[in-house]
């Protein structure tokens, strides 16, 4: 696995070139990982058999992200994760809430409005401005919004005159990138746990340990910059998609004012090209890790209890053909 990196395209290669939609591979001693890219056998795994698959996997990154799985999306099954998940849906994930934070994210809009504004007024002075970068606005934007919601505050620290981040800002969101790319990612020690405190193969501890230092939060701001990237990278290189996506513009909001979340039911195009970025362009190429809690069988196939499901969103997002009823497929294991 080492000598294959990165790991997520050597699973894919080899699911091609079993050409099946599901395929297990034994990593360590006894943990089988099940790695799935069809709809429907998906939908077997996390709606008709959802209590089997609801725990987490332990694993060495979200022990040490989530200090000791005390976050609910990666606190395995118990009550605890019961605990949290109700507290998580009445106080924070509610309709009322989202109501209640709707200012803060309008502000930040038009914080963003205004950094956008500022670069655009230095087009002229070719060392300094005129060009806008979507990765790092973007990231930067969904970045100010957590900080608001959580802190109250926009800034770490002063941040810049022309509304851009400051260098804390900047750490803060690089940390958390870093941390995010080693969430669950395929580590030794997740495997063979008597290596845990001992050695450090893959460097995945040390990476983690660092960026956990400058990091307080993660969460919702990966998916909608990656998507907010993808999207505006995909019209422009189709002119016809963002010419229709402008005239939808046009037509329901117009041009004498600002777009507002109140627009979005009526945007169905655009809606339809952010989905078609979630779809294409996942931001990891797996979901959150679904441990069995016990011996099950799932589409014809027996899956052993402590088993690691993984849902492939780049095999999901592209499958080929879609087929009434239920796909042929044979269940191939591979032991490492």
């Amino acid at each position: 696995m080492l000598q294959n990196l990165p790991t997520y395209r050597w699973i894919h290669k080899l699911m091609d070139q079993y050409n099946t939609p599901i395929i297990c591979i034994r990593l360590g001693q006894s943990t089988h990982v099940v790695i799935v890219s069809s709809p429907s056998i998906a939908c077997e795994f996390l709606k008709t058999h959802d209590e089997i698959f609801a725990s987490r996997a332990d694993t060495l990154s979200a022990y040490l992200i989530s200090d000791g799985y005390r976050s609910t999306i990666m606190a395995p099954l118990g009550k605890q994760w019961r605990m949290m998940r109700r507290i998580l849906n009445q106080n924070i994930l509610s309709l009322p809430v989202h109501k209640w934070l709707q200012p803060t994210r309008d502000d930040e809009a038009n914080h963003l409005l205004y950094y956008i504004s500022n670069q655009l007024e230095k087009q002229n002075f070719l060392t300094e401005g005129g060009l806008i970068n979507i990765r790092i606005t973007s990231q930067q934007f969904c970045g100010n919004i957590i900080r608001k919601m959580i802190f109250g505050t926009r800034y770490f620290g002063e941040g810049v005159e022309d509304g851009g981040p400051g260098d804390e800002e900047t750490e803060h969101v690089s940390a958390l990138f870093i941390i995010l790319k080693y969430l669950n990612a395929f580590c030794i020690s997740d495997y063979f746990p008597w290596l845990r405190g001992k050695t450090d193969f893959d460097g995945h501890e040390k990476i983690i340990r660092t960026a956990i230092e400058g990091e307080l939060m993660i969460a919702m701001v990966d998916n909608p910059s990656n998507a907010l990237e993808w999207v505006m990278g995909e019209m422009m290189s189709e002119p016809s998609i963002l010419k229709r996506a402008v005239a939808e513009l046009d037509n329901v909001v117009g041009c004498n004012r600002l777009v507002e979340e109140s627009d979005m039911p009526q945007l169905n195009y655009i809606k339809a090209c952010i989905k078609e970025s979630f779809r294409l362009h996942p931001i990891a190429p797996f979901n959150v890790p679904h441990v069995s809690v016990k011996n099950t069988v799932v589409a014809g196939y027996f899956i052993p209890k402590g088993s690691h499901v993984l849902l492939s969103r780049v095999g999901l997002g592209r499958v080929g053909i879609l087929m009434c009823g239920k796909i042929q497929c044979s269940l191939i294991q591979i032991d490492i």
